[in-house]
């Protein structure tokens, strides 16, 4: 019994650790943030959606994780979170539309959030190259 009880505590020291490192990972590349006076959640400013867009273009995710279908090509229909997940503009609202919480929760990682389309952040990208 020893010897299973040390291999549960190794593993649940193993997620420890996976769980700090992720979580200074995500606090030291956080973009600089503005505060939403009606919820006081913090959102990404104007010129943060390109880091944004960077970020999410860098991880290559090529379907949603909603529906998990592609997103095809042309990315049109497609939603940026400002926590840089990424989903098809109709599943995301779908997935507000069940939403129980006041502020909308990105399915992903949680985080409150705003969104812009794709396309539009790849534009804003493009100007600025």
């Amino acid at each position: 019994m020893s010897k299973r009880d040390d291999s549960i505590d190794a593993l649940l020291a193993e997620f420890d650790k996976s769980l700090s490192m992720s979580r200074r990972v995500f606090q030291d590349n956080a973009p600089e943030t503005e505060t939403d006076p009606a919820t006081g959640a913090s959102f990404p400013g104007g010129d943060d959606w390109l880091a944004i867009f960077n970020k999410a273009k860098a991880r290559n995710e090529s379907e949603c994780a909603i529906c998990i279908n592609s997103f095809g090509s042309s990315m049109a229909g497609v939603s940026l979170l400002s926590c840089s997940h990424a989903f098809h503009s109709q599943c995301l609202s779908a997935f507000e539309d069940f939403n129980i919480y006041e502020v909308s929760l990105c399915p992903v990682c949680r985080a409150s959030y705003r969104s812009q389309t794709w396309l539009h952040v790849a534009q804003i990208a493009s100007q600025t190259r």
